[in-house]
């Protein structure tokens, strides 16, 4: 190879090889002397920041520039085309970065450095840079608002979304606690067509419950161009079917307790329809929050009450089972019993009551000796002596005891116990009863009359029953009560162990209306006999006749008013009139008269004395009757003869100071029992004695 004006020739091969070493070494040579010390590297950047992409090279003989997206920038330092683009840097030092300011989103792209090639040195290219721009998303939002209504368990779901953030913002749902409730979520993140930009979406599909009522779920959005996270809420208004607690008052319940049942329910909305089942049966009267139930009987223990309430939303229970504590009570009465003689007799008792009550068995008469402490009591081998009454006693806690008596009886031949006689009226419907006592009762009572059996097709006869225990009362009904119908009956019974029979006699008697006539005529009379005596005594007391006695009494005033009689004067006595009784006189000094009474068929037989006494003492038409019998204290009561005391002038004082004579004092104190004088004489005033204690001006005549 031949080298002629700089060409090579294929004359002569050998210099073509050895200008190919040349060539060869200074490639290499070349080489070690242009290169990068410092390389750009991927960088993010938060759009409207600047950044700087390094690029230092060594032994650069080419050109130094940078290309974006394999697009050149120049390698002016100040990049002219590019006001925000610049070299800087230490030139001499090989140090060309790359300052982008103010960065846009048009600045992401892919940056490289180069040293360009020179005939001897090819170029040389840094690693590819990638300038990520990054620009924050809008404010997320929530799609549905930020304010719903939902309803309790029905699910949902809640969108939040942020849009134009570079690159996708991040979402995440939290409940009202603060804890995340992305469970059932869905990211998704949307390129915006056009631009590098990005919309992120969220969906969270929930079940609302009561307890989110009027709380929040948030919506958090994370983006690398913002320093502190996002958020945006929702706040729930949760529509939900009443919500339900019960209670009862009081707590412990016992019978016949005012019981107040509550069924406190929570809803929205609030409007809420009540209604109350017992045992699932509905109350009709029943439609409030409350049950009130007035003197609960035992009826109600274990009895569930049950709530219900709705509303538009939907409906809710509530239910209560009733425990309640109360006395013991029979179940059924306790039956008495009747055996065969040296059979078994079994006695029942059962009794209901909360706790269960306790039972025990004791013979009448005999509290202290507990026969069983069983609801059964069995008597072996029954016998007159083991026969009578039993007694049953219930107990619960704090409750009082009842008791029960049953009686064992012997099978036996009845007995009839009626009375005898029986009476009615004629007229009248006659109930003739026969009472029968024994076990069993009789199975069969026939009633004689006459000798042959009471005919029972005729209406006036009809035959009631009752039955109790041991007693079985049989009672022949005989309509309007004839005069034949009276006389014996026989009432025949019979047991099937044997066969009693009584005669009964009916007897006739007054009618009611007959005797209630005769009280009525009896009463009638006694008013009219009392009426005929007011009027009687009312025409024996005129006023002139009054006013001529108090004259004369008047003048008497200051005399004694004790007094002892001596004899009278019989003919000085006159009749003064007529009426219910004549008013026999006699004369005081001839001035006025004393009026006694006399029979209606004439004078006494002896005459009686008498004396003026205060009016305000015991009442006796003004004057104290001195009888012929005068009582003795000291002999027993006895009534004794003695003489009629007479003044020693036959008359009646007439002047103060008057003495007595020897017969006794009498005193209108001893009125009552007539004059109190001992046997043998009496009690005698002191000689020379004047009474005067009582006033003349209350004399009178009246009687």
């Amino acid at each position: 190879m031949l080298i002629t004006g700089g060409r090579v020739t294929d004359k002569d091969p050998f210099w073509s090889i050895v200008l190919l070493l040349f060539f060869l070494i200074d490639i290499q040579i070349g080489a070690a002397m242009q290169r990068f010390l410092v390389e750009p590297q991927d960088v993010n950047i938060i759009k409207d920041h600047t950044v700087i992409l390094p690029c230092v090279v060594e032994g650069a003989i080419g050109v130094v520039q940078w290309t974006k997206d394999e697009f050149g920038l120049g390698n002016d330092r100040k990049l002219p085309y590019f006001p925000r683009y610049s070299l800087v840097g230490n030139e001499s030092a090989g140090e060309y970065n790359l300052q982008v300011m103010n960065v846009e989103l048009g600045d992401d792209a892919i940056y490289q450095c180069q040293i360009g090639a020179t005939p001897s040195m090819p170029a040389v290219l840094s690693n590819n840079a990638k300038l990520n721009v990054l620009v924050a998303p809008n404010n997320p939002e929530i799609a549905e608002g930020s304010k719903i209504q939902v309803t309790a368990d029905v699910p949902f779901n809640l969108t939040c979304r942020a849009d134009g953030g570079k690159p996708a913002a991040t979402l995440a749902w939290h409940d009202h606690s603060g804890a995340p409730a992305d469970v059932n979520s869905t990211y998704i993140a949307e390129d915006i067509p056009g631009s590098k930009k990005m919309n992120a979406v969220q969906w969270i599909n929930i079940t609302p419950t009561r307890e989110y009522a009027g709380k929040a779920f948030t919506c958090l959005m994370h983006h690398p161009a913002l320093t502190a996270p996002r958020s945006v809420q929702v706040q729930m208004d949760v529509l939900y079917a009443p919500a339900l607690r019960m209670t009862v008052v009081p707590y412990s319940v016992r019978e016949y307790d005012n019981v107040v049942v509550h069924c406190q329910a929570t809803a929205n909305p609030n409007g809420i329809e009540y209604r109350w089942y017992r045992n699932e049966l509905l109350i009709e009267e029943e439609k409030g929050r409350k049950m009130k139930i007035y003197n609960i009987g035992r009826g109600y223990h274990n009895d569930k009450i049950r709530c219900e309430a709705r509303n538009v939303v939907g409906m809710s229970t509530a239910s209560h089972v009733i425990e309640m504590i109360y006395g013991p009570k029979f179940r059924n009465p306790p039956a008495s019993v009747a055996v065969d003689l040296g059979h078994d007799a079994t006695l029942h008792c059962e009794a209901d009551g909360n706790p269960r009550p306790a039972i025990i068995w004791h013979r009448n008469g005999s509290d202290s000796e507990i026969l069983s402490s069983a609801p059964t009591l069995t008597i072996h081998k029954a016998s007159q002596h083991t026969a009578g009454r039993y007694i049953c006693v219930a107990s619960v806690p704090n409750f009082a005891d009842i008791n029960a008596e049953v009686v064992v009886y012997i099978k036996g031949s009845p007995a009839i116990t009626s009375e005898g006689i029986q009476k009615f009226p004629e007229g009248s419907n006659a109930r003739v009863e026969c009472r029968i006592e024994g076990m069993p009762v009789p199975k069969q009572v026939v009633w004689w009359h006459g000798g042959r059996p009471v005919d029972l097709s005729d209406d006036r006869f009809t035959t009631l029953s009752d039955e109790h225990a041991n007693i079985y009362i049989s009672r022949l009904i005989v309509s309007n009560m004839r005069s034949e119908d009276f006389g014996a009956y026989n009432c025949s019974a019979d047991n099937g162990y044997g066969r009693a029979e009584k005669i009964i006699i009916v007897e006739k008697t007054l009618s009611l209306p007959i005797v209630i006539g005769s009280i009525i005529g009896g009463l009638i009379l006694i008013v009219l006999v009392a009426i005929a005596i007011v009027l009687c005594n009312r025409r024996r007391h005129p006023d002139d006749e009054a006013e001529s006695t108090y004259g004369s009494v008047e003048k008497n005033r200051g005399r004694s008013n004790m007094v002892a009689l001596s004899d009278y004067k019989p003919g000085s006595l006159r009749s003064n009139g007529a009426g219910c009784g004549a008013r026999d006189t006699w004369p005081i000094d001839g001035r006025d008269s004393l009026y006694r009474m006399s029979g209606a068929s004439g004078d006494y037989a002896e005459p009686a004395a008498y004396i003026q006494k205060p009016d305000n003492r015991m009442n006796n038409n003004g004057f104290l009757h001195i009888d012929d019998y005068i009582h003795d204290y000291g002999s027993s009561q006895n009534y004794v003869r003695q003489p009629s005391y007479r003044l020693s002038n036959n008359s009646l004082p007439t002047q103060p100071g008057y003495v007595f004579s020897a017969p006794p004092a009498v005193d209108y104190r001893n009125y009552g029992n007539y004059a109190a004088v001992p046997r043998g004489g009496g009690y005698l005033p002191p000689e020379n004695y004047v009474d005067e204690t009582l006033n003349p001006n209350r004399l009178s005549t009246r009687v």
